[in-house]
């Protein structure tokens, strides 16, 4: 991140190192849940995550500054991410684990992706989440295909046939 005089890209600056300290901080809380607390109710969890929807919110709202300077100091940290890593799993790789690149870490994205699609703000988030059925539930939900109608598909077909 090179230094720079522009106003915009100062307070960009600024907001990407803030939300890169309060999202290790929720790492430090993150790293405690799992020793501790972990258990089947997840409110920890989905504090946590509601917690990290707010600094997507923070990021996206200020703009595509403020993201692309977030990027640089995950990189700077030696966070990887590329170009078509989601800002969703940028914020779980620093809320949960650095080196966190597992199965665990695209589910919790794929939910935070979720939530932003539908608008959840980050104090309704826990709530949503247990309404939708869980998080596996939220992030099946966005691949669940409609079922097809053989029936009227087969009643379709044979009514466009010519006899």
């Amino acid at each position: 991140m090179a230094k720079s005089t522009n106003p915009a890209q100062v307070r960009a600056n600024k907001v990407a190192k803030d939300v890169f300290g309060n999202l290790n901080q929720l790492h430090f809380e993150a790293a405690k849940w799992e020793t501790d607390f972990y258990n089947p109710t997840m409110d920890k969890l989905y504090g946590l995550l509601s917690q990290a929807l707010g600094e997507v919110y923070t990021l996206r709202n200020e703009g595509s500054k403020a993201v692309k300077a977030f990027t640089e100091v995950l990189k700077k940290k030696k966070i990887t991410c590329t170009a078509r890593t989601s800002l969703e799993l940028r914020v779980v790789r620093v809320v949960f684990g650095i080196s966190d690149t597992t199965q665990r870490a695209n589910r919790y994205a794929t939910v935070l992706k979720v939530a932003c699609e539908r608008n959840v703000s980050p104090l309704a988030f826990a709530e949503w989440v247990v309404e939708e059925g869980g998080i596996d539930e939220v992030r099946r939900s966005i691949s669940k295909k409609p079922q097809l109608d053989y029936e009227q598909l087969a009643a379709d077909f044979y009514e466009a046939v010519p006899a």
